[in-house]
């Protein structure tokens, strides 16, 4: 998705439209490539739902992100996101 705006469009309306609590836990961090301006990173997700006083695991997945260097800053180029299951 692209550009930058339609990004932010579709995560502030995904997000308006939850009516539930969920909680994205990041873990495992780890970088596959490095060069000087670019990087790719993968990390797992653990997603869990709050239900009652609770939580209720939703799915796992890993994330592969890629980033480059811009301007003196890193920033996210792509990314992609592969569920374990869906929900």
């Amino acid at each position: 998705i692209q550009p930058k705006s339609a990004i932010l469009d579709l995560y502030t309306s995904s997000k308006a439209s939850q009516n539930d609590h969920r909680r994205h836990v990041i873990s495992n961090i780890f970088f596959t490539e490095e060069t000087a301006t670019s990087a790719t990173v993968v990390s797992y997700l653990t997603l869990f739902l709050k239900v009652g006083e609770g939580m209720k695991l939703l799915s796992t997945g890993e994330y592969t992100d890629r980033f480059v260097l811009t301007g003196g800053a890193w920033k996210l180029k792509h990314r992609d996101l592969m569920l374990d299951a869906a929900y």
